[in-house]
């Protein structure tokens, strides 16, 4: 009735004396299969039985040895049990994640046989947080770390438990920092350091040059490229990114669609705006057609519901300098195109809400003020009207635009989000002035916000918008 009934298989082999050759090869090596049927044994009493299963299992992993150890003390082989536990100690940590509610009596067992052993601590602090008793996860992990400070990890959940469950963002870095220095060749943990760096509010200027001392481990994962490419635009590096995006080959990724594909497009739009600037629009709609492309190595298209309305915007400007009007009013045409409400600070795949300035602008430069001014409107209105939402997540979603471990004030965002609309509200509306205060309002609560460092920029350096 039931061909993968390991359990039977095994007490049929007992009473037979057939061969368990059959068995092993239908359970394929596979640690958590081994475990199942032992643990079925125990919760029966044959612990005898378990230990045999047991014994055919992968002796590297740990859970593995740990129940070895819980079945033998069950047996009174109080011996044989503790130099299972040391065994299971000194086996390798990767992968290894006990998540059932039985494994805790398993590693409480350990941890009472054997005190001094820091990865059972470690491995029950991990059980816990799953189940959110983060205070409990946290004391075995800190326990874990005063017996054995050698092993990264442990600090890396540290730092995560620290800065998301109790608020204590010195002690998160410190941890994270310690956690880097031990393993600098994690890649991943470097990653998770430069988010929570800008969870810290840490200059970018800190975060490049941490960048460039490790560039090699920066190229070794597609995302933290990506925001190595991002801290680049964030400094105005705009050409280094252009040049360090064209190097590199991305791999999509889920939950990071259109992120480099817009990196790369802000880099070029930015160039093309300096060029402008400087009255070299030939060089600035070269730089913009390039933008409306996605070269093979960027590894995505254009996002669905993505309308370039700042491409096509400043194409348009680029095109009327040099009085290529039928062309530059096609160009205004197309950046009117897309949805003219703004949208809150969640959904990756949400029109970002300069899309609508620039369909603003480019009303304006088809003489409809109308509808210009409606644009400009809409985003200071949402933002004066939402600015003291309060910013509930009540669901999973892989398409958060920040896919960081470190949880973020979403309240705090959604200021800066308000504050951001009104700030491209104002610039539609000519008021520069008003329009750099609320940026720099952006900025103070999250200095890394790009879009407002990119137009805070614009405005100082006397960039025109029209």
């Amino acid at each position: 009735m039931d061909p993968f009934d390991y359990v039977s298989m095994f007490v049929r082999a007992s009473l037979t004396g057939e061969s368990e050759a059959p068995i092993q090869k239908l359970m394929r090596g596979c640690q958590e299969t081994y475990l199942l049927a032992a643990g079925d044994f125990a919760a029966a009493g044959f612990y005898e039985e378990a230990l045999h299963v047991l014994s055919l299992a992968d002796r590297t992993k740990p859970m593995v040895l740990y129940r070895t150890g819980y079945y033998l003390q069950k047996l009174g082989r109080t011996r044989e049990a503790l130099l299972a536990y040391q065994e299971a100690e000194r086996d390798s940590p990767y992968l290894c994640f006990p998540n059932r509610l039985g494994d805790i009596a398993v590693l409480r067992a350990a941890i009472e046989a054997n005190p001094e052993g820091a990865k059972a601590y470690y491995y029950l602090g991990c059980l816990y947080y799953d189940k959110l008793q983060y205070d409990t996860a946290i004391s075995l992990w800190e326990t874990s770390e005063k017996l054995d400070g050698t092993f990264p990890t442990v600090r890396r959940n540290l730092a995560i438990a620290y800065f998301n469950k109790r608020g204590d963002g010195k002690r998160a870095g410190s941890e994270m920092e310690k956690a880097f220095l031990l393993d600098p060749d994690d890649a991943g943990v470097f990653l998770e350091r430069d988010q929570l760096w800008q969870r810290l509010q840490v200059d970018v200027s800190e975060r490049l040059y941490n960048f460039a001392a490790h560039i090699t481990l920066t190229k070794e994962r597609d995302d933290l490229y990506c925001e190595y490419v991002t801290a680049l635009n964030l400094a105005g590096k705009y050409q280094e990114s252009y040049e360090a995006i064209m190097r590199h080959t991305f791999r999509t990724w889920e939950g990071a669609e259109g992120r480099i594909s817009m990196q790369y497009r802000i880099c070029l739009r930015e160039l093309a705006k300096a060029a402008l600037k400087d009255g070299d629009a030939a060089e600035a709609e070269r730089l913009l057609r390039m933008a409306l492309l996605c070269p093979e190595n960027l590894g995505e298209g254009r996002l669905e519901g993505t309308k370039n309305n700042d491409i096509y915007y400043t194409l348009g400007l680029a095109l009327e300098r040099q009085q290529k009007e039928e062309e530059a009013r096609q160009a205004y045409e197309l950046a009117t195109l897309g949805a003219a409400e703004p949208a809150g600070m969640l959904y990756y795949y949400d029109q970002p809400a300069d899309m609508i300035l620039y369909q603003g602008l480019a009303k304006l430069k088809l003489g409809d003020q109308k509808e210009a001014n409606a644009r400009f409107y809409r985003l200071l209105d949402y933002g004066e009207q939402h600015i003291r939402d309060s910013i509930v997540m009540d669901y999973f979603a892989v398409s958060m635009p920040d896919m960081t471990v470190f949880d973020a004030d979403l309240d705090a965002k959604n200021r800066a989000h308000c504050r951001y609309l009104m700030g491209l509200g104002k610039l539609g509306l000519g008021r520069r002035e008003e329009a750099a205060q609320e940026f720099e309002r952006v900025l103070a609560i999250d200095r890394n916000h790009q879009n407002a460092k990119d137009y805070l920029r614009m405005i100082q350096r006397e960039i025109p918008m029209i």
